[in-house]
């Protein structure tokens, strides 16, 4: 949770890997709180290339954001 007055808080949900468990803890977050993001380690394989779009899509359609993060940088893919 990151919180800096006046904005809303900020929720983010963090996992080692795109799961449906991740995204029904997002949903869930979403009932309390209106800017929710999923995080998960930056993809190092091509699976993630071949789901890219349907996972942008999926988060999109929920409403919620979604993050790659490395031990160097954090990326929004989707805000």
């Amino acid at each position: 949770m990151a919180l800096r007055p006046p904005d809303p808080p900020v929720i983010v949900e963090l996992k080692t890997g795109f799961t449906l468990a991740l995204v029904m803890q997002g949903v869930a977050r979403q009932r309390l709180f209106d800017h929710v993001y999923l995080a998960v380690p930056e993809p190092r394989d091509r699976g993630w290339t071949h789901r890219y779009k349907d996972v942008l899509r999926l988060c999109r359609r929920l409403g919620l954001g979604l993050l790659t993060v490395s031990s160097e940088t954090a990326a929004a893919h989707l805000d």
